[in-house]
């Protein structure tokens, strides 16, 4: 397995990429969009790569979809979960395109054979009918809702980038309409996340690892390490998340902020 690094703001090098697949490389994985910064992958150009080295591109979809427009020409496989388009929990899919020649995945539950042999058992058909109408109204919503969400989310942001020590990790281009992930110099890591989460719910990192007290591996490649690191605070907004929450929130952090540093 080659893992390739990005850069200060999470991006790949599609050269390095290029450079990087050998004779013996049979897959290109990366996420769609990154869930901690929000950098969104140039997907399009990814899949041209793909297509010209006859390899396979699976991508975990999972942040993206219900977010942003895709385009799956040229992914050969894409993973996603309902739960992140206000879907049902503990249901998600795997699209494969069978439309050509390159190997397919072999399936880890065997039996009856269901999903056309890849996962054999019961299928949980409430979960897959609220799954579907959950992608349907996320895609009937989605233009207004990106709109709104990086409304709030830019206010959010550039309040908090107003107050001395405080750094965007990442870009501000090419990126989720809803997530900002900010450093704040010169408080302790652990400090400011417990106060922060007495009022407002926000991580240290992706929300599967908010109870590590380790710096994000994220933030880790993206050069940001040490206490910098342990003191970055993702900030993910959703499209029930009002202008009033954020006005409170960014007085509360300025609050928090100034406490901990006095």
């Amino acid at each position: 397995v080659t893992y390739l690094p990005v850069n200060e703001y999470g991006d790949i090098d599609l050269e390095q990429l290029k450079d990087s697949i050998t004779d013996n490389t049979k897959m290109i994985a990366l996420m769609w969009a990154n869930n901690e910064t929000g950098v969104i992958h140039p997907m399009h150009a990814i899949a041209k790569i793909a297509e010209e080295r006859n390899i396979i591109l699976f991508t975990d979809g999972v942040q993206a979809v219900g977010k942003i427009p895709l385009s799956l020409e040229g992914v050969h496989m894409m993973a996603i979960s309902a739960h992140k388009f206000y879907g049902p929990k503990g249901i998600g899919a795997l699209f494969i395109r069978h439309n050509h020649v390159l190997p397919k995945p072999l399936p880890l539950i065997v039996g009856g054979g269901h999903e056309k042999g890849y996962r054999s058992g019961t299928l949980n058909v409430p979960g897959i009918v609220g799954m579907g109408e959950a992608s349907r109204l996320a895609h009937k919503e989605m233009k207004n809702n990106e709109k709104q969400l990086k409304v709030l989310r830019d206010k959010l942001e550039n309040e908090i980038l107003k107050l001395e020590g405080v750094k965007l990790n990442g870009s501000q281009k090419n990126r989720l309409p809803h997530v900002s992930n900010l450093a704040f110099e010169g408080v302790g890591g652990e400090d400011l996340l417990q106060r922060l989460n007495k009022e407002i719910a926000v991580s240290s990192g992706s929300a599967c690892t908010s109870i590590s007290p380790k710096p994000s591996h994220v933030l880790e490649a993206m050069g940001i390490k040490g206490e910098l690191g342990r003191s970055s605070v993702r900030f993910s907004l959703g499209r029930f998340t009002t202008e009033k929450e954020i006005d409170f929130t960014i007085d509360y952090v300025k609050k928090i902020l100034g406490s901990l540093r006095s």
